[in-house]
């Protein structure tokens, strides 16, 4: 069964097949300060506008029961588990500190506790 968010992934590609215009096709320039997110016109979206957005749309993505705050969590922990370093992790969530990103953002989840203790099994 597909994780929720793959479902949104798959609607984001839909979404940009249909328009036909995606990366260099738009002719942009990507540096750090390039939004990801931004206004029918192209301008930075204020959080507020956003928030409102998908409120309202989070359903038609299949992600009713998910808040910004939850997806952002959800985010992290699979670049944690993935193995992404946690100075990566820092600079793409925008925090101060690497040690923010890990205690605030990152879960263990059970299945990384299990491979921690078979490995110290195996020891003896």
């Amino acid at each position: 069964m597909p994780s929720p968010q793959a479902k949104y992934f798959e609607r984001i590609d839909e979404s940009r097949r249909k328009k036909g215009k995606t990366g260099p096709e738009w002719h942009l320039e990507q540096t750090d300060q390039t939004p990801v997110i931004t206004t029918k016109y192209s301008e930075r979206i204020k959080p507020s506008s956003l928030s409102r957005w998908w409120s309202l749309e989070r359903g038609n993505y299949g992600l009713d029961d998910f808040s910004l705050h939850e997806l952002r969590h959800t985010y992290l922990t699979l670049l944690a588990e993935k193995g992404v370093h946690p100075k990566v992790m820092q600079e793409l969530a925008g925090h101060y500190s690497s040690q923010i990103t890990m205690d605030v953002y990152t879960y263990v989840n059970m299945g990384a506790k299990r491979e921690a203790v078979a490995a110290v099994s195996r020891l003896f």
